[in-house]
């Protein structure tokens, strides 16, 4: 083969001369194509039924009743919606499922939430 079609790679070793050697262009190709198959490929296949959460330990637990660590606390709260949330500026109340604030009942001594209209996984309606 001529040495216009070919790529000189160096390689950086302990004596003070580099290595060369010289890959054709269609070697070349080859190792960048096969890098892409095994490293996008499973990306894009997975990206459907798969969430990632970044933490730093595994979480003790998904029971939402048993949860008491951080981690787990942080996995939950991507998978259970609130009724309300906080303002971080205010620390107020904001709805979330719930249409409006808690309505007290002092006779029952309970409270009362009106939830809007959701709908859980298949989109099946949420009823309380």
């Amino acid at each position: 083969m001529a040495t216009k079609n070919k790529i000189p790679v160096k390689f950086l070793t302990r004596n003070p001369k580099p290595c060369y050697f010289f890959m054709t262009r269609r070697a070349a190709c080859l190792i960048f194509l096969t890098a892409i198959i095994f490293v996008i490929a499973p990306l894009s296949a997975q990206a459907g039924n798969l969430m990632k959460v970044g933490v730093l330990e595994e979480p003790k637990t998904l029971n939402i009743w048993l949860a008491s660590d951080v981690w787990s606390n942080k996995v939950l709260r991507l998978i259970y919606q609130p009724l309300y949330t906080r303002d971080p500026a205010t620390l107020s109340l904001i709805p979330w499922l719930a249409k409006d604030d808690p309505v007290y009942d002092s006779k029952s001594n309970s409270y009362t939430v009106i939830l809007r209209d959701a709908q859980c996984n298949y989109l099946t309606p949420i009823t309380a």
